[in-house]
């Protein structure tokens, strides 16, 4: 059992981890409507991890409040085209 709790908890903690490209960035978290995000920021890319536990229709318009995180955060603009997602990870170029 204490196996399987360990297990477990390796996993949750996996969930905001970053890829290494973005591992020694610092972090700031941000908040838009109901969503909070970590976002970090290396070599002229954004990574946005969603925190918070969402579902159904809250999901509706999780890639404008990523985008507005992004933007508040860093301050810059995102090169068009360069947005990627799904609903945990959001990425893009910036452009400052």
């Amino acid at each position: 059992m204490r196996s399987v709790s360990l297990i477990f908890i390796g996993l949750l903690s996996a969930c905001n981890t970053p890829p290494a490209a973005f591992r020694d960035s610092p972090v700031s978290r941000v908040e838009v409507e109901q969503s909070q995000f970590d976002i970090r920021v290396g070599d002229g890319k954004a990574l946005a991890i969603r925190t918070n536990a969402e579902g159904g229709a809250q999901l509706g318009g999780i890639n404008q409040r990523a985008t507005l995180a992004i933007n508040q955060s860093t301050g810059c603009s995102i090169v068009p085209g360069t947005f990627e997602s799904d609903e945990v990870f959001f990425r893009a170029d910036l452009a400052c």
